[in-house]
C-alpha cells in the first residue's frame, strides 16, 4: 500500500473514532440531563421540591451549571484547572449531601454503592485494557521511520523538534 493509501485509511479510521466518541459523548449527557430531570419531576410530583433543603441544592446545581457554561464560553477545560476542580467538588458535595440527607430514598444508598463498585470494578477493566491497547500502538508508532517528515526552517537552522542539539545559540540583543 502506498504511503498516501496508508495515510487516507489512518484518517478515515481517526475520522470514524471522533464520530463513534462524539456520540457516546452525546448520549452520556443525554441520559445524564434525562435522569436529573426525572428527579426533579419527582421531587415536584411528591412536593419535596420546595423543601428548603431539596431547594438549596437544586439552585446550587443550577449555579454549578452556570459555572461549566461559563468556563466552556471562555474556553477553559472542564476537567482540569483550579475552576473546574471548584466545580467537580460542588458537584460531588451535592451528591454526597443528596445521597445522605433525610430525604433520600433509605434503600438508595446500599444499592448505589453497590452498583457503583460493580461499575467502578468495569470501568478499572475497560481502563487497563484501552492502556494496553494504546501503549502497544504507541510502540509500533514509534519504531516505524519517519517517512517524509519534513523539518520546517527559520533562519537557516531547523526549527522544532529537528533542532540539532549542538545548534549555536543567536546572538544576544544589543
Amino acid at each position: 500500500m502506498s504511503s498516501s493509501g496508508a495515510a487516507t485509511v489512518r484518517l478515515a479510521q481517526s475520522v470514524a473514532a471522533h464520530r463513534v466518541a462524539t456520540t457516546l459523548r452525546r448520549a452520556a449527557v443525554t441520559s445524564l440531563i434525562a435522569f436529573h430531570g426525572w428527579l426533579v419531576w419527582r421531587s415536584v410530583i411528591q412536593e419535596r421540591f420546595l423543601d428548603p433543603g431539596v431547594a438549596a441544592r437544586w439552585l446550587v446545581a443550577a449555579v454549578v451549571l452556570l459555572g461549566f457554561a461559563a468556563l466552556r464560553r471562555q474556553g477553559l477545560p472542564l476537567f482540569r484547572g483550579r475552576r473546574a476542580l471548584v466545580l467537580w467538588l460542588l458537584v460531588v458535595l451535592l451528591h454526597a449531601h443528596a445521597a445522605l440527607s433525610a430525604d433520600a430514598i433509605p434503600l438508595a444508598v446500599p444499592e448505589a454503592v453497590r452498583a457503583l463498585s460493580h461499575l467502578a470494578v468495569d470501568v478499572a477493566l475497560i481502563g487497563v485494557v484501552l492502556m494496553a491497547v494504546l501503549a502497544r500502538r504507541r510502540a509500533a508508532h514509534a519504531r516505524r521511520p519517519a517517512v517524509g517528515r519534513v523539518p520546517v526552517w527559520f533562519g537557516g537552522l531547523p526549527a522544532g523538534r529537528f533542532a540539532q542539539p549542538s545548534s549555536p545559540r543567536p546572538p544576544p540583543f544589543a
